[in-house]
């Protein structure tokens, strides 16, 4: 049973987070569910617990994780993983077969049953299906040690015995290897010690490929998720808690990734990045698995592998953002960067046997994101509603509604759970207008799926005897479970790129039937990038910063500001010039230069005073006076529009401060929504005098205790936004300082408050410290606590306009001096502090991008904040063309930088065209017109046969030069009925046959295997995804208890 961080409240949904789903379950844990007692509520179980997921403590076994100490040589990988969900664990064919490691070869046909068992089917003389091995749960699949055994299967099994297998057609070697695969990732948990034995044994045999000069280029600590069980203390079969392990993982230089256990004795797993492409590095939405900084390598990306170390995904998660940021940018690294472009023979010929390479200039990148808003749902009656008792002295109550209840739903793309919403308690029409940004995606993205969950829990009673004859029923922490209500299928096709598509989706049950709505919008975009040089003349227009160029590109596109200011932002934060264009833009925005119309001021300063002339002294009385009194105005409006910069520098607080800001209001905004007090204080709306002053007290207690923790907090803020923040206090005051003395300190609190404090307070989940919004009364608490720090801010008091505020005055009047010292202290920041060196993690990854070659550079995010630079450019240059396109009047005033940026953008958009049409050419050129085996297997999950849970041998298993197709296939295409499935051998020798094989099935296994085999595992309810292999989603219980 997995285990909760906390316990599972009402009030409180965020421990429900930390717990994995499983819609998607794969295809092992749904055949290890098979051989166990199942309960009769279908879900994982899990039981709350107070003990820490994330502890470092060392545990007394190693993490389980489905991925292989030493990789598996193989000449298609991305066909085995496929496989792996296609047979499910069963296979068959005529093999050779050792027992004991050595000694002589036994022959014939052979087959892993739905059980895990390896049997020998047997001659005509001989015995008849012989158990070979009776369990392969758990078994490890060892690499050949000589090259002259590559088609050979080494398995160790967990009862200790070894089981050699020579295929005598080597093309089944992928089918038998996938088929293993399947029972290694089933773990059983019974034996915990020979499975850890067979991972110390596998870390110290060589391989024969590892080149002996390796060198180091990462060791570090993470935290690496458990996806098996270990033994509880009962030493029982009782699932074991799953949780976050300490690892160690070491990175090498070619490209091998090394999980080892926390005190480096054993080896946990061997993943060789160079066989993943770029999008198998993906960062993991924290609603997963509650964890903030989490990677997760995705072994379905894979580029050519040739060999296979990782079966199902494995998530690292890291302390820091600096951590996640440097060992991401490592992992990419090593991967297969995704690039197109045409392509050009290398001798020159027209021979299409000859080396083919991309043309340097035509290679590009296509970048797909995907934005998923899950807004809300609205389930249907699952039975007739009661009616209202006519007799109200009977008592009657009339039957709840089954629909109502707590929903939660999560977003699945290629069999993998990628966000998750949070919990909605006790409703039918759960609205949550939650939303997930994917980016990195594969070009091959068929479907997005939305699974609808249910929690359902219940009290666990326990009995105990307390000293008397009589027993107590103690009620021990719930259990709670996960039910699988329904799915969203959204097709990719039926979307179009660049567009919002809001839609009522069905929610379709196991039997494709509707029970229920989902309100989803989707945005499903794929830019093309060129490489980076291409846009090097764009960058160098952008960086004149006295020219006012992008002053000028924000007229234009007014309604969108916020996507200019955050792309301008993304390139200058890589150019490291992020500080000195925010400087200009405060300049001209208080210098009037970003107006429309020309606007003349004077700046009365000390070094511009003694400029003025004026004809008397009562015509300067008068100009002062009116001046002072213009100013003043202006000044309390300052920063407070919507603008390039306000915009810019919001975005940048909220990415500079992010750490800044949890550190400082975390703790205490999730403190005040579990206590959820009441602190309303407007006499409208609160009843007694002794309530409104108890709430008063309530108040001001918070309010105080909250700007406590801000005033002290000046040495925590980020130097750099200090050193804006400095600035603005220094123009503000040449401005305005002779006439307004209050200036530097509102210009700074315009920022400061308005804009990252308070907002933080109003909506603490779009900042990040909640998971959720705020409980109602906390909500109207944290509003009050906002309100009156910002007039704190602005140096004022509460008036006639909020007069049952003014009892708040007393603590503003106490703390303005209080306030002015904290804005003093944040801008006297050290002018040797002005550039921050980047922290010494950054030293490694940097070091290895000089060493990279030009191809693999491209996209290489840039640290800190991963922003993938060519990308940006790309996306300003679409934003930019769309946003003039059809207002050729405008376009025709151009004139100067704007001129010249536009003419690039339109340039550089039109060679990615032209790219993107090349490539699409020659692609479907060379399309061949013959099936390959992966749209076999496709077509053959649609099939009736899918329905009946089976694959027919003949479909998947390629038979050897002596083997029966028609015969073999008749035994395994069956029915329940006895009825051959539709285009399968149905001769009355084949129903013969399959009489015998059914008989033989149920007095093995019991007839409820024979007429229940298991589901393939292509998605929750057995319907294809079309997404390959359906691997295993993060929270997945694993192991075989």
């Amino acid at each position: 049973m997995g285990s909760s961080d906390e316990n599972i409240s009402k009030e409180d949904p965020k421990p429900y987070v930390a717990h994995a789903s499983t819609a998607f379950r794969s295809t092992q844990s749904q055949r290890a569910d098979s051989v166990k007692k199942k309960p009769q509520t279908t879900g994982r179980l899990f039981r709350q617990s107070n003990t820490s997921s994330r502890s470092g403590s060392p545990v007394q076994f190693p993490a389980y994780v489905d991925t292989l100490p030493i990789p598996i040589a193989t000449r298609d990988a991305i066909k085995v993983l496929k496989l792996m969900n296609g047979l499910n664990g069963r296979m068959k064919g005529e093999v050779e077969y050792q027992t004991s490691g050595h000694g002589s070869w036994a022959g014939g046909v052979c087959y892993i049953d739905d059980k895990g068992t390896f049997l020998f089917e047997g001659t005509e003389d001989g015995p008849h299906h012989q158990t070979i091995v009776k369990d392969l749960r758990g078994c490890r699949v060892r690499p050949p040690v000589d090259e002259n055994e590559e088609n050979i299967l080494d398995v160790s099994v967990a009862s200790g015995m070894r089981l050699r297998l020579r295929l005598v057609d080597t093309s089944q070697y992928e089918y038998w290897l996938a088929a293993l695969l399947s029972w290694q990732q089933t773990q059983d948990s019974s034996s915990p010690s020979s499975s850890e034995a067979g991972e110390r044994s596998l870390s110290r045999r060589p391989s024969f490929s590892q080149a002996k000069d390796i060198n180091i280029i990462k060791v570090g600590r993470v935290f690496l998720w458990d996806k098996g069980t270990f033994p509880s203390g009962s030493g029982g079969n009782n699932r074991g808690s799953r949780a976050w392990r300490q690892v160690s993982c070491i990175l090498q230089d070619n490209g091998e990734l090394k999980l080892m256990t926390e005190n480096d004795v054993s080896l946990l797993a061997t993943i060789q990045l160079s066989q993943l492409s770029r999008c198998g590095i993906q960062e993991l939405d924290k609603t997963v698995l509650n964890q903030e900084y989490c990677v997760a390598i995705l072994p379905q990306y894979t580029a050519a592998a040739t060999s296979i170390s990782i079966v199902s995904p494995v998530f690292i998660s890291l302390e820091s953002r600096v951590l996640f940021e440097v060992w991401y940018v490592l992992l990419r690294t090593f991967t297969v960067p995704d690039m197109y472009g045409s392509q050009i023979s290398a001798d020159g010929s027209d021979d299409p046997d000859s080396l083919v390479i991309p043309a340097p200039d035509d290679l590009f990148r296509i970048e797909k994101t995907l934005s998923i808003r899950t807004i809300e749902a609205k389930l249907r009656p699952t039975g007739k509603k009661a009616e209202a008792p006519t007799d109200s002295r009977r008592g009657h109550k009339p039957e709840p509604d089954p629909s109502v209840g707590d929903y939660f739903a999560e977003v699945v793309l290629d069999g993998e759970v990628r966000s998750r919403t949070t919990t909605k308690f006790g409703t039918a029409k759960p609205f949550w207008r939650e939303e997930s940004e994917f980016g990195g995606l594969p070009a091959a993205l068929p479907e997005i799926s939305i699974a609808l969950k249910r929690m359902k829990s219940k009290p666990q009673p326990h009995s105990q005897v307390h000293g008397s004859k009589s027993s107590v029923s103690v009620h021990t922490p719930e259990v709670v479970w996960e039910v699988l209500c329904g799915i969203v299928h959204i097709r990719m096709d039926q979307l179009d790129r660049g567009k919002d598509v809001e839609n009522w989706w069905p929610v379709l049950n196991e039997k494709k039937e509707p029970i229920g709505e989902m309100l989803i919008r989707v945005r499903h975009d794929e830019l093309v990038v060129l490489l980076q040089k291409e846009y090097s003349a764009l960058s160098e227009l952008l960086h004149k910063f006295t020219m006012g160029l992008t002053l000028q590109m924000s007229q234009y596109v007014p309604s969108k500001l916020r996507f200019l200011a955050e792309t301008l932002l993304d390139v200058f934060q890589v150019s490291g010039q992020a500080s000195q264009w925010l400087v200009s833009l405060v300049e001209d925005e208080i210098d009037g230069i970003s107006k429309e119309t020309p606007v003349q001021r004077l700046r009365f300063s000390r070094r511009m005073g003694s400029n003025d002339s004026f004809d008397s002294v009562s015509d300067r009385e008068v100009q002062l006076r009116d001046m002072n009194k213009s100013l003043t105005g202006e000044a309390n409006l300052l920063f407070r529009g919507n603008s390039l910069l306000t915009q810019a520098l919001d975005f940048h607080m909220r990415r500079l401060g992010k750490e800044y800001l949890e550190d400082l209001l975390g703790d205490k905004v999730r403190e005040i929504n579990a206590l959820n007090p009441d602190c309303e204080v407007d006499p409208s709306r609160v009843g007694a005098s002794e309530d409104l002053n108890r709430n008063w007290a309530t108040l001001n207690a918070l309010t105080s205790d909250i700007w406590a923790h801000i005033s002290a907090s000046h040495n925590q803020c980020p130097p750099e936004l200090r050193q804006i923040l400095k600035y603005i206090r220094t123009v503000a005051e040449d401005r305005y300082g002779n006439f307004l003395r209050t200036a530097p300190y509102t210009s700074v609190s315009g920022f400061l408050f308005l804009r990252f404090f308070c907002p933080s307070l109003l909506n603490p989940k779009l900042f990040g410290l909640l998971r959720d919004h705020p409980h109602p009364r906390a909500q109207r608490t944290l509003t009050l606590i906002a309100k009156s720090l910002q007039v704190l801010a602005n140096l004022s008091t509460f008036g006639q306009k909020e007069a049952w505020m003014e009892p708040m005055n007393r603590f503003l009047a106490q703390n303005r001096q209080t306030v002015k010292a904290f804005i003093d202290n944040i801008c006297s920041i050290p002018a040797d502090r002005s550039r921050i060196p980047p922290p010494p993690s950054y030293s490694t990854p940097l070091a290895i991008l000089k060493r990279l070659p030009m191809t693999s550079r491209e996209g290489f995010p840039s640290l800190p904040y991963l922003i993938d630079e060519a990308r940006t450019y790309a996306a300003l240059v679409r934003f930019w063309l769309e946003a003039v396109a059809g207002d050729t009047a405008r376009v025709a005033e151009f004139s100067g930088d704007l001129l010249a940026f536009h003419n690039e953008c339109v340039a550089l958009q039109k060679r990615a065209d032209e790219c993107l049409r090349r490539a699409e050419a020659e692609a479907k050129a060379e399309e061949p017109p013959e099936l390959k085996w992966t749209d076999i297997l496709r077509s053959l999950e649609r099939s009736s046969a899918l329905d009946q849970r089976t694959f027919t041998e003949n479909d998947i298993v390629p038979h050897g030069a002596n083997a029966t197709p028609q015969r073999e296939a008749a035994r395994w295409n069956t029915r329940d009925d006895g009825m051959a499935v539709p285009g399968s051998a149905g001769s009355e020798t084949g129903s013969r046959e399959r009489r015998e094989r059914q008989t033989f099935w149920e007095s093995t296994f019991g007839k409820e295997s024979s007429r229940a085999p298991r589901p393939l595992a292509v998605d929750a309810f057995g319907g294809s995804l079309d997404a390959g292999a359906a691997g295993a989603s993060p929270p997945t219980d694993r192991g075989g208890s």
